[in-house]
């Protein structure tokens, strides 16, 4: 489960590794088993699953802000970077 997620698919949109890993995330299930996410800066934990859904909502809502595209894939990154890690710690 943990290795389909790492890898990039073909047809991803262009740009959007992000996009793609977080599309397959959602649809398979894995952020619904992680812990809350306190993204950096922030006040509150969040559940996974939604979270990521909405990175996904606010990507493609910024996909003609360069500025405001830039600042959701800081978040997505930050994100995956945190999941990741929780990810291959909880395989380990």
């Amino acid at each position: 489960m943990v290795d389909r997620l790492f890898i990039p698919r073909k047809g991803d949109p262009p740009g959007g590794r992000l996009e793609g890993w977080l599309r397959r995330g959602v649809q398979g299930g894995v952020f619904a088993a992680l812990p809350p996410y306190s993204p950096p800066g922030g006040r509150w934990d969040y559940r996974p699953e939604p979270y990521a859904r909405g990175l996904l909502a606010r990507l493609r809502a910024a996909a003609d802000d360069p500025s405001a595209l830039e600042r959701v894939k800081d978040d997505g990154r930050a994100f995956r970077s945190w999941a990741e890690a929780v990810l291959l710690a909880v395989a380990g």
